[in-house]
């Protein structure tokens, strides 16, 4: 059975959306950097593959590049376990939509994958994938969302035993090596998504 989100943490999610969706709404709290300036093969190669592939949009290694490094390793990492892999990446694009909607980030709601559009991802399930209600025919799909929302909300620090149901459903349908790689890019997920609204990303 999904792991049901209460009415409150919708209404909550949506607000936190508004507010980051107000044209009125201050300057983002780090400048995006103009990548051409830096001289740099590397990072103007991931601001290409940005513009093409979406998820995330250049904005976010604009803002990262304030340190060239972390801007590279991020876009390393990301490649590893979000655009490759073994888990199919329409699952993973559900995945990052839901914990962008559940923590309300309009800057990583609105954008959407072109490698999981052109794999057939609908758009109806990303708009419907964070819902308490939403039931995706796959079972791989499903445990997944299942670990996503769980993630998002934080339940872990509410009721700990709350994974052993999750889990045990992660094992029904992934090996261990898929396991750690959707738990891989829920790392980003979540703590991008908190990121990009502490420092007003999705204000751009």
């Amino acid at each position: 059975m999904l792991s049901l989100i209460t009415t409150s943490e919708l209404k909550m999610s949506a607000k936190m959306s508004d507010v980051a969706a107000d044209p009125a709404a201050p300057a983002p709290r780090m400048p995006l950097v103009d990548i051409s300036q830096l001289n740099d093969p590397e990072l103007d190669g991931i601001i290409e593959k940005a513009r093409r592939l979406s998820t995330p949009k250049p904005a976010w290694y604009q803002t990262l590049a304030s340190n060239p490094g972390v801007a590279k390793a991020f876009a390393q990492y990301w490649d590893t376990v979000f655009r490759n892999g073994r888990v199919e990446h329409e699952i993973k694009e559900l995945m990052r939509n839901c914990v962008a909607q559940l923590l309300g980030c309009s800057f990583c709601s609105t954008q959407r994958s072109t490698q999981a559009i052109e794999g057939g991802i609908s758009e109806q399930a990303i708009e419907n994938c964070a819902l308490p209600d939403f039931h995706h025919p796959n079972p791989r799909t499903r445990a997944a969302l299942r670990l996503a929302r769980e993630l998002a909300l934080d339940n872990a620090s509410r009721d700990p035993s709350r994974f052993d149901a999750v889990y045990a459903e992660l094992h029904e349908v992934f090996d261990n090596e898929e396991i750690m790689e959707l738990a891989g890019i829920c790392v980003l997920f979540v703590g991008g998504t908190h990121l990009a609204r502490s420092l007003g990303i999705d204000r751009t």
